[in-house]
């Protein structure tokens, strides 16, 4: 184990952009329902939300993802209320769900081709176009150039396909620290 994750065996990657089904507000059960009730009613409403992107935070045990999602409409300020829009990003805290590998898929573009199944000028194209997603999967089979607009270029190097820049893992890391986590 590495802290609170368990050893990735690769099914869904570090980092990696997924999609899972998240509720869009909260739900509501009526007063009065069984344990086994109350599950039911939940495992039931699971499959009417919305597949939502998002990004794998770790493993956390034998098939089982933290998956962190990414969605402006669940968007919260520190202090758990609702952000404003137009608040920086910086400032937006996301919620994290658990699921197996059998609730996370690949980022769905528009036309409902997995970006897996694209060729590098669908992905290029997809990026392009905005497709949430696009870019990191283009990232994961192609080399990139990592810029560092923060640093004005400065600091600009390729990245291989599927690498993380480190500048960036350590300031998420660094991030986190700050934020307690």
């Amino acid at each position: 184990m590495h802290g609170m994750y368990a050893e990735n065996d690769g099914a869904w990657g570090d980092g990696q952009a997924v999609e899972v089904r998240f509720p869009i507000s909260d739900t509501e059960l009526p007063e009065g329902l069984s344990q086994e009730e109350q599950t039911a009613r939940l495992k039931a409403d699971r499959e009417t939300w919305p597949w939502l992107g998002g990004e794998i935070v770790g493993q956390c045990g034998p098939d089982e993802w933290e998956v962190a999602v990414y969605d402006e409409r669940l968007a919260q300020l520190e202090d758990g209320s609702p952000a404003p829009a137009g608040t920086p990003g910086e400032d937006l805290r996301y919620p994290t769900c658990y699921r197996d590998s059998s609730e996370i898929r690949e980022p769905q573009p528009e036309a409902g081709k997995p970006f897996s199944e694209m060729t590098g000028d669908e992905l290029r194209a997809a990026v392009g176009a905005g497709v949430p997603g696009a870019a990191r999967a283009y990232a994961q089979t192609h080399r990139v150039l990592c810029a560092h607009a923060d640093q004005d270029g400065r600091a600009a190097h390729w990245l291989e396909p599927g690498e993380k820049c480190p500048d960036v893992v350590l300031a998420r890391l660094d991030a986190d620290l700050e934020a307690g986590q």
